[in-house]
Parts: structure tokens; C-alpha cells; sequence
């Protein structure tokens, strides 16, 4: 059985798909992607050819280039992968950029996302059972939040006291 229908993670491709449109619809509006054909075609390519070998592909996989000079690379859900321009710049051999392209590719094949935000429900679950009383809060919060389009993650210490003593909570955004 695959890890899809062993049940490993709740988060279903379909949704892990769903939430990969949307986050690069975020992104989109915070980075210029680059438009250059050759240089799009180019990581487009040596994307695809690097994933010849794998066997089980949960996504199509979409590479692309944001217009930033930061050394920089990350996957997102649902087989996106960017990588800045800056990190392409300073790669001298295309062994190296192959070398980044495969580790960005790894954490999507082995649904690394996934079972992060698996461990993320978890947490949250664990800490809502301590403030019962702060449900109501808790929750409409939460969506709130998201509906304003940020992901919510709840560490261990996501409860604490503001300045007046009063019990809430703390969030962090990405």
C-alpha cells in the first residue's frame, strides 16, 4: 500500500493540490516571477529530466523562478517549486542547481508538507483540549484567519498571557 491509502496523512493529494493553487496565487503577489522562455524552459527541464527516475509522483511537478537575489529555494504543496534567481546566478555547474532541484523535489515526493501539517492539527488539537473554556475564542479565530488567507500553526506554546494576564493566543504566520 502507498502511504496515500495506508492513511499516513490526512491531508489527501486533492487537498494538498488545492492548497498548492492557492499558495502560488499568494505568491504571485508578493514576488515578480522571472518570464525569460529560456531560463524558464531551462528549470522546467532539468526539472523533469531529475524526475525521470521516480517512480510515484503524487503531482505534476511545476518549477519556477522568483525575480529575487536572495540564495534561495523552497517546495510548496502540491509539486510547486521555486527557486530565486539569485541562487540560479550563483551556481557556477548545473550539478549544483541539480543538487538543490532534487532536494526541493524530495520533500514533495515524500510528502514532507503533508505530514508537517499532520503534526500541526495534532498540536493544535492537544492545545485546544487544555482551554475548553477559550473554545468559542479559539476557533472562530482560527477561521478568521485563515479566511484572511494565513496559515495558522499552533506550536506547543501557543498559549500564553498578554500584558494584562489574560490567557490567548499566540500565532505565527508564514
Amino acid at each position: 500500500a502507498s502511504l496515500e491509502t495506508a492513511g499516513a496523512y490526512s491531508l489527501s493529494v486533492e487537498d494538498e493540490t488545492k492548497l498548492g493553487k492557492q499558495f502560488v496565487m499568494s505568491i504571485q503577489r508578493y514576488y515578480e516571477f522571472v518570464e525569460d522562455d529560456f531560463a524558464v524552459r531551462y528549470i522546467n527541464e532539468l526539472g523533469q529530466y531529475l524526475l525521470k527516475p521516480i517512480e510515484t509522483q503524487f503531482f505534476p511537478f511545476r518549477f519556477y523562478i522568483l525575480k529575487d537575489y536572495t540564495m534561495n529555494a523552497f517546495a510548496a504543496p502540491g509539486g510547486h517549486l521555486f527557486f530565486f534567481s539569485g541562487l540560479i546566478e550563483m551556481t557556477e555547474e548545473v550539478d549544483e542547481l541539480a543538487a538543490v532541484v532534487c532536494h526541493e523535489i524530495g520533500h514533495i515526493t515524500a510528502r514532507h508538507l503533508a505530514h508537517r501539517i499532520e503534526q500541526q492539527k495534532k498540536i493544535y488539537w492537544a492545545n485546544a483540549l487544555f482551554s475548553e473554556a477559550d473554545w468559542d475564542f479559539n476557533v472562530k479565530a482560527v477561521k478568521r484567519t485563515r479566511e484572511e488567507g494565513y496559515d495558522v500553526f499552533l506550536p506547543q506554546e501557543a498559549f500564553g498571557k498578554d500584558a494584562n494576564g489574560t490567557e490567548n493566543l499566540n500565532f505565527r504566520f508564514r
